[in-house]
């Protein structure tokens, strides 16, 4: 595997950010490594609690293909492998959902990878998006976006219609490993919701700084979360923050436009993606969480 050039070495350092309460020590991440070079990259999740067997999930866009592919991307040498069309997935065990784009093929579509029944289709409306996987392996959370206020409401298999969940503008929902947690963005910043059904919400935000921070990603046994954030997308950079004292810790990688980071189920890597178009790169490093 290469590593991203010399000039930006230098920048590959755990930073303090100027926001309040972000704290100078704690965890370790090393020098990322580029796992996939691949034009249209725009997602990742790992994909399997196996560390014998890491892989990772991604979300791109084929121009050759004209279609939004689902890769499995094996961490151990091989090859990537198209196993799905559409964007934006989630993986819990062997359950995945993903955004279907291909026509008559649209909506939120909930698939076990693990047996060979086809995939069953949640709802086919076009507001729902950004889906994520609770734990029971069936509910899913989509942010459900409309021209008044975005919001997130619940989808099962077999359920006639979309639950309400929240509606004041929370968006891209991640379900935490056990119960009714979950993360949110709402005012560009992170959230942490407790959430068991819609009017009992509780919100609590976790960071609060002039910049914008998107896709958050929750860390093992629920205890670190990460995000990516910056003063622009463009800029973006990864937030790391232990959840039991709200301290926070930034990650500068030296490249540009990070996004969709993911730490593995044992704690051990992170993964995120940066850079657009045909230079869109699928980046790893090895994480200490203290």
């Amino acid at each position: 595997m290469s590593h991203p050039p010399a000039l930006t070495r230098g920048l590959l350092l755990l930073m303090l950010t100027a926001a309040p309460g972000w704290a100078s020590d704690g965890p370790v991440v090393g020098e990322p490594r580029v796992v996939l070079e691949l034009s249209g990259l725009q997602s990742c999740v790992f994909a399997t609690p196996d560390p014998a067997h890491p892989a990772l999930v991604c979300g791109r866009f084929s121009e050759a293909a004209f279609a939004w592919e689902l890769l499995r991307v094996p961490l151990d040498g091989g090859e990537p492998e198209v196993i799905g069309y559409g964007r934006q997935p989630d993986v819990r065990g062997s359950m995945m959902v993903w955004v279907g784009t291909e026509p008559t093929r649209e909506g939120v579509w909930l698939d076990d990878l693990a047996d060979d029944a086809p995939p069953e289709r949640l709802t086919d409306s076009l507001q729902m998006t950004q889906p994520s996987i609770a734990a029971d392996g069936r509910t899913v959370a989509c942010t459900r976006h409309t021209d008044r206020r975005d919001g997130i409401y619940l989808l099962r298999p077999g359920q006639k219609d979309a639950e309400r969940l929240a509606w004041r503008d929370e968006r891209r929902p991640v379900w935490g490993p056990v119960g009714v947690t979950m993360l949110a963005i709402k005012t560009d910043q992170v959230w942490l919701l407790e959430a068991p059904r819609w009017q009992e919400l509780v919100s609590e935000r976790l960071t609060d700084s002039g910049m914008v921070h998107f896709d958050p990603a929750w860390g093992p046994h629920a205890r670190w979360i990460t995000f990516a954030a910056g003063w622009t997308a463009e800029r973006a950079g990864v937030g790391l923050m232990r959840l039991a004292d709200r301290r926070g810790w930034w990650f500068a990688p030296g490249v540009a436009g990070v996004r969709s980071p993911s730490i593995s189920a044992d704690g051990t890597k992170l993964s995120f993606v940066a850079g657009e178009g045909e230079d869109a790169t699928l980046y790893v490093c090895d994480l200490e969480l203290p």
